[in-house]
């Protein structure tokens, strides 16, 4: 068995020349192929289309931005239902209301990285009496979403005799019967990123009357529902 080395001008070309006989011989090539381009980064973080302006954190993926035509990392994977409440603190105390629709709250939700719909639930009291025969009467409640008084309806309490009030999701109304949420409408949908107020109002179902609002035992839970793909 045989080692030959290439000349200087060739050192990365060498031939190894194994036992065998002149009938057989057994030649053996080593020739490195020729250093190439540099590459694309082989960390994720530094290619050329991830945004790495927001650095990830733990239990975050990578998620294609079409916007900005980067990837960007995102709690994709926690995409699932999430709940938070707003407490009694949040509402606003109201007194001598004739009629009308009175807001009793106002509140920012939180911002989600995903688009989402409100499953809003949740109770309040408020008791007043009809201004002709002296009894108690109904007064209920509207859930809105942006504007409070022309925002998209998504909770609707009914007043009753009780004068306790139960808020459960509603979307359509007299005025538009066949709006509906579907899991690619649109209705209702709170986009990626999106700040968005709840408001809820306070409605007579009732006739004419006084009416007044307190807090105390007032609740709402909020359910971010996912939407979309």
């Amino acid at each position: 068995s045989r080692t030959t080395n290439a000349p200087a001008r060739a050192r990365s070309i060498s031939t190894s020349l194994m036992a065998s006989c002149a009938i057989a011989p057994h030649l053996h090539l080593k020739v490195p192929a020729p250093r190439g381009f540099t590459g694309p980064a082989a960390a994720i973080r530094d290619a050329l289309d991830y945004d790495n302006s927001h650095p990830p954190n733990n239990g975050q993926i990578p998620t294609w931005n079409e916007t900005e035509q980067k990837w960007q990392p995102s709690d994709f994977a926690s995409k699932h239902p999430q709940l938070f409440s707003i407490p009694e603190s949040a509402f606003t105390n109201v007194t001598q209301i004739i009629n009308g629709r009175v807001p009793i709250l106002s509140y920012p939700m939180p911002v989600f990285d995903f688009a989402w719909v409100p499953y809003v639930t949740g109770h309040f009291k408020a008791f007043g009496v009809d201004l002709n025969i002296l009894d108690p009467f109904k007064i209920g409640a509207e859930v809105r979403i942006g504007d409070p008084v022309n925002g998209q309806l998504v909770g609707r309490g009914k007043g009753t005799i009780a004068q306790e009030t139960t808020v459960i999701p509603h979307f359509s109304s007299h005025g538009d019967p066949d709006t509906a949420v579907t899991p690619d409408n649109g209705t209702a949908q709170i986009n990626a990123g999106q700040q968005m107020t709840l408001t809820v109002n306070l409605v007579n179902d009732g006739i004419l009357g006084a009416y007044s609002f307190n807090r105390a035992d007032a609740q709402l839970s909020v359910l971010a529902v996912p939407q979309g793909l």
